[in-house]
């Protein structure tokens, strides 16, 4: 799946949407997760925490 972010952005998952193939170089900015503390309160955790987002490579479909 090609998840269309802002400011021209992109992402290439798989298709369960649970990991991250291939990003564009500022996609960090738009994918996350949230992990929701025991007060309620919503914390964004960077998906790139666990480790850098693999870049799109050559051959890769964006269409």
């Amino acid at each position: 799946m090609i998840a269309t972010l802002p400011e021209g952005e992109c992402a290439i998952l798989t298709p369960d949407q649970t990991r991250v193939i291939g990003a564009s170089p500022y996609a960090w900015r738009w994918l996350g997760r949230y992990a929701k503390h025991p007060g309620g309160a919503l914390e964004r955790i960077p998906v790139e925490i666990d480790k850098p987002l693999p870049p799109l490579s050559h051959g890769t479909a964006t269409e």
